[in-house]
């Protein structure tokens, strides 16, 4: 599994700081790649200063959430997870 946030180069450097990408950009690349493993595609990444990121599916998709994620929330027609790869996105400065 390769991970868009930790991942580093031959030389032990940071993949986010080799591509010059800034935490919008590596949310939006995990994203991306949390849609196309889950093959949810209503999946959406999102921050608030209570959580932090999390992801959110909708119920209707909920039997396609991987083992992987943990639940955080449930809103009524909605929950949200948390993955290690989100708690490493939080880690990156803005």
């Amino acid at each position: 599994e390769v991970n868009l946030f930790m991942g580093t180069n031959e030389d032990g450097v940071p993949v986010a700081n080799i591509l010059g990408r800034d935490i919008t950009e590596a949310h939006e690349l995990q994203e991306a790649k949390e849609r196309e493993l889950t093959k949810i595609k209503n999946l959406k990444i999102q921050y608030n200063k209570v959580f932090g990121y999390y992801i959110e599916v909708t119920k209707s998709f909920y039997d396609q959430v991987p083992y992987r994620y943990t639940r955080k929330q449930t809103l009524a027609n909605a929950e949200r997870f948390i993955t290690e790869e989100l708690k490493e996105l939080e880690k990156i400065p803005a």
